[in-house]
């Protein structure tokens, strides 16, 4: 059919994801290591964790501590009580920012950098010159 043909007329009918360059098209592999998806996944737990500690930290406190702001809620000043339980939030957030340690991934990263260096530097995983492959099977002239 068309292999004999000089030209063709055509048009393009559609270009989208359904073309088969993109069904044939692969999608590129994630490059972290297991411990990083492991601390990442730990990481968001224990986000998660604080989150709901400092909800339950902040209403304990507003409960223990504000008798005067539930008086108020009976006047019908539900604003500054919301506002006071979002400041007693936010404050027990700042308290527990430790929980999340930044010093963690920076020092992930820094072990990793000095193993690559290592292993670069390091003669033992370095495969040995060609002259040198050469000399080993020459047979010894003893």
């Amino acid at each position: 059919g068309l292999r004999n043909t000089e030209y063709i007329y055509g048009i393009v009918v559609y270009t989208g994801h359904e073309t088969k360059i993109m069904l044939n098209s692969v999608k590129a592999s994630s490059k972290r290591s297991k411990v990083e998806k492991l601390m990442n996944r730990q990481v968001i737990y224990i986000f998660v964790f604080q989150i709901v500690l400092c909800l339950i930290a902040s209403l304990i406190y507003y409960i223990q501590h504000s008798s005067e702001s539930l008086n108020g809620l009976y006047l019908g000043d539900v604003s500054m009580a919301v506002g006071k339980f979002f400041i007693c939030y936010f404050s027990w957030l700042l308290i527990f920012t430790n929980f999340v340690p930044i010093s963690l991934l920076v020092t992930l990263e820094m072990v990793k950098f000095c193993q690559a260096i290592n292993i670069t530097n390091c003669l033992l995983y370095t495969s040995p010159s060609p002259r040198d492959r050469q000399k080993s099977r020459m047979p010894s002239s003893a």
